[in-house]
């Protein structure tokens, strides 16, 4: 009995981990400036962003009018930018304010079997010409919306999920812009509840060196590291040889809407 209580407990305090944030910061998100036009241009949000989160220092705005919910990514760090610009970012939502994948956007979306080492490391002339890339044929891939298909749409579709990437020689700076329409929650009256987010920069993949046969043990390693991927993605790379090059990046927060403006 006293096993089965300990098991009991265990199991509990893991599903709350898992479904709450803890102490995680509120944003009070401020109005979007008028005439937001998302074209990978942060000049309406001024040179600087409003966040940056401490541990995986991103910087980023969050902010929404009444129409749509924004998220701008401005950077200078490499690794950063190669995975923006290989393997996308995920902008995850629940409106409940768990610590829950409910609604995620990726951009630009990356099919599981590419090889994107090429990101890594780039010059700049390339690294523009990427992000031009993006913008003109860039899919993105929405998960959880009820009226969005799944599948990866055009930056211009009927759902008006809009996303774009600039990239700016003279600073250096890559700048990720992406707004999601507010109806596309049905949020309803949680419009003045808090809701949590989550911003990921996806790990850039390429191709796996040869190895020897995996021990049993870090079979085991491996298979953990796979549990956080869908099976058919974690199927596909080992499929196509290809590994994580660089580290997945991301955190949680929450927010509370700014009023309509």
């Amino acid at each position: 009995m006293k096993k089965f209580y300990t098991y009991f407990v265990c199991a509990v305090v893991a599903q709350l981990c898992s479904t709450s944030i803890g102490n995680a910061q509120t944003l009070d998100l401020k109005p979007a400036p008028a005439g937001v036009a998302v074209d990978g241009n942060a000049k309406e949000w001024g040179d600087n962003m409003s966040y940056t989160d401490a541990k995986t220092k991103i910087s980023y705005t969050l902010a929404n009018d009444k129409d749509n919910l924004y998220l701008v990514v401005k950077t200078k760090d490499a690794t950063q930018i190669a995975s923006m610009l290989g393997a996308g970012i995920s902008l995850s939502i629940d409106t409940k304010g768990k610590k829950k994948n409910t609604y995620v956007v990726t951009y630009p979306a990356s099919l599981a079997t590419t090889d994107q080492s090429r990101y890594v490391g780039m010059p700049s002339q390339r690294i523009q010409s990427s992000a031009d890339y993006a913008t003109k044929y860039g899919k993105i891939h929405a998960e959880g919306f009820k009226d969005v298909s799944e599948e990866p749409m055009p930056t211009l579709n009927p759902y008006a999920i809009q996303a774009a990437i600039t990239y700016d020689n003279a600073s250096g700076y890559l700048v990720y812009e992406e707004a999601i329409p507010l109806a596309l929650f049905h949020a309803g009256d949680l419009l003045t509840k808090e809701w949590a987010f989550n911003i990921k920069l996806n790990p850039v993949q390429g191709k796996a060196k040869a190895a020897p046969p995996a021990k049993l043990d870090e079979g085991k390693k491996a298979g953990a590291k796979d549990a956080g991927r869908s099976a058919f993605e974690a199927d596909a790379n080992k499929t196509a040889g290809l590994e994580d090059i660089t580290d997945e990046v991301d955190f949680w927060g929450k927010f509370t809407l700014a009023k309509a403006q």
